[in-house]
């Protein structure tokens, strides 16, 4: 059975990322308050780039598990990233919105917008939108992409809270 080195290459690489992926985040450590961990690594990726950022939170804040704080934390990340590498936006606006049972977390810029279905999301473990959908499914929670050339971007994940529900 011999590799070649650079299929052990692509292996390596796929560990990495999923390393990665798994690691807990400072900003929730640093903050205890998810809405303020999602501000800081929004203003973060915003930061000198004249974007306008606004973070926006409602409903009754609940205990929610470390594991969803993660992953909509990281999903905030991403897609607030992408909205000021590629899309160009005066403005970005995050929504947090606490529900009885669940949790929704949206992200709306108002770039240049994209058109979904053209998207190259084929190469595996890469952190973009492939990567976020991967995060909501993880969390069994829905992912919704609302893009139009000239419109901006819209994501938006709902994630239900469930007792039984328990992240490991």
């Amino acid at each position: 059975m011999s590799c070649t080195l650079l299929e052990r290459s692509d292996e390596y690489l796929v560990e990495a990322r999923r390393a990665v992926w798994e690691l807990r985040s400072p900003s929730l450590e640093e903050h205890g308050d998810f809405a303020g961990a999602l501000m800081k690594v929004s203003d973060r990726a915003v930061q000198g780039t004249g974007i306008q950022f606004r973070m926006r939170s409602s409903g009754a804040k609940s205990k929610v598990a470390p594991g969803i704080e993660d992953n909509l934390l990281r999903i905030c990340e991403e897609a607030v990233t992408n909205a000021v590498r590629h899309a160009h936006p005066k403005r970005v606006e995050v929504c947090l919105e606490y529900g009885s049972d669940q949790l929704r977390l949206r992200i709306r810029d108002d770039g240049c917008g994209f058109d979904p279905e053209g998207v190259n999301v084929t190469k595996n473990g890469h952190f973009g939108l492939m990567g976020m959908r991967e995060r909501a499914k993880l969390l069994r929670g829905s992912f919704s992409l609302n893009s139009q050339v000239g419109h901006g971007t819209e994501i938006s994940v709902t994630v239900h809270l469930t007792p039984e529900f328990s992240y490991s």
